[in-house]
């Protein structure tokens, strides 16, 4: 039996069960549940993901070195020499 079409589903989510964003839903930093409004829990994955991006970038830049940036970042290195091709490349005239 299927939802129809516009029919929101739900998941019943216990407390205790937590999730990959907090070991339990009432420790969750999360204004609302990801299993509620997964849009929301989308836009702040992809809005903190872009700003850590910023930073390697803006890091990079400044001189700091790769090893030190992606330490303390939680990268691996090649991530961010990716982050930097891929930003030569759109920088370009």
């Amino acid at each position: 039996m299927g939802r129809k079409a516009g029919e929101r589903a739900y998941t019943i989510v216990r407390a205790e069960d937590g999730c990959d964003v907090a070991p339990h839903c009432l420790e969750c930093p999360l204004a609302e549940c990801k299993y509620v409004d997964p849009y929301y829990y989308n836009l702040q994955f992809h809005t903190a993901s872009q700003m850590r991006k910023e930073r390697i970038l803006a890091a990079s830049q400044a001189g700091i070195p790769l090893a030190e940036i992606a330490e303390r970042e939680g990268v691996h290195l090649r991530t961010i020499f990716r982050l930097r091709k891929t930003w030569e490349g759109c920088n370009k005239p």
